[in-house]
């Protein structure tokens, strides 16, 4: 949950793999700055989990995460307010303009680009 919003992660529950990002996230709880993702891999992002997920069901990650967007670029940041790298970092393009900042195999930072109708 983002303030007035929330965020979800869309994972394939048979094989893990996380789909895309959706939700609802105001744009009045935005921070407006200039920035650019990190360079990034092609490759799958996975859930790791305890517990059998059913469908429909979620689970809270963050409540303290802040989003960023670039009104230039068109790119949008969810995460931390403050950003660092370090050399337990990856980052994962799992999806097309859909970027994961992975930290010692935690979600850490997400960048998207969504199109804006």
């Amino acid at each position: 949950m983002i303030f007035k919003g929330y965020n979800s992660l869309d994972v394939n529950l048979d094989s893990g793999a996380v789909l895309h990002l959706s939700g609802l996230n105001p744009m009045d709880n935005w921070y407006y700055e200039s920035f650019s993702p990190p360079a990034a891999k092609k490759g799958l992002l996975k859930l790791k989990h305890n517990e059998d997920l059913l469908k429909g069901t979620g689970i809270n990650y963050k409540d303290n995460w802040i989003t960023k967007f670039d009104n230039i670029k068109g790119w949008v940041y969810i995460g931390p307010k403050y950003f660092s790298v370090n050399d337990n970092c990856h980052f994962i393009e799992f999806a097309n303009y859909s970027i994961a900042k992975i930290n010692n195999g935690d979600l850490s930072g997400i960048w998207i680009k969504p199109e804006f109708i």
